[in-house]
């Protein structure tokens, strides 16, 4: 939307927002509102640790990039998709394999695309695909073995 607005270059901010956002909510949720509500396992220390070295190696490849002068998406893909396969590994659920080849091809497909609504239109459909699908895959999973 800001490349066809015309505001080349505030994608980094777009994304900076986003992910602090997300960062936040995920970091009051549970650090004040998931222990109330559920008990975490060993494997969900282990989970939560790789998503935590995930944030750090993102903003260290953040500014790699930017001190470099690379483009950023692949490499965030690369990142995503070892995150999802390692959560996919703990919890063994294929779904989550699935998201981490989805964003692994990505990687490949946005260093091939041209600097252009291309990468957009490849951003979105990875979004839909490597996140919305296997978590929609897993919430049915889920509602389905509660009612078991």
């Amino acid at each position: 939307i800001a490349y066809k607005l015309g505001y080349n270059g505030v994608d980094g901010y777009i994304w900076g927002i986003g992910i602090s956002l997300g960062l936040i909510v995920t970091a009051v949720y549970f650090g004040f509102m998931a222990p109330k509500n559920r008990k975490f396992t060993k494997l969900d220390s282990i989970n939560g640790k790789v998503w935590i070295a995930y944030a750090f190696s993102y903003f260290l490849l953040m500014y790699l990039c930017a001190h470099y002068n690379l483009f950023a998406p692949p490499f965030i893909y690369l990142l995503l998709g070892m995150g999802m396969f390692i959560t996919g590994g703990i919890y063994r659920f294929w779904s989550l394999y699935a998201g981490a080849i989805i964003f692994w091809l990505g990687a490949v497909i946005c260093s091939l695309l041209p600097m252009n609504n291309s990468q957009l239109l490849l951003t979105s459909l990875l979004m839909f695909l490597g996140y919305l699908l296997p978590g929609f895959i897993l919430w049915k999973k889920a509602k389905g073995d509660a009612n078991v």
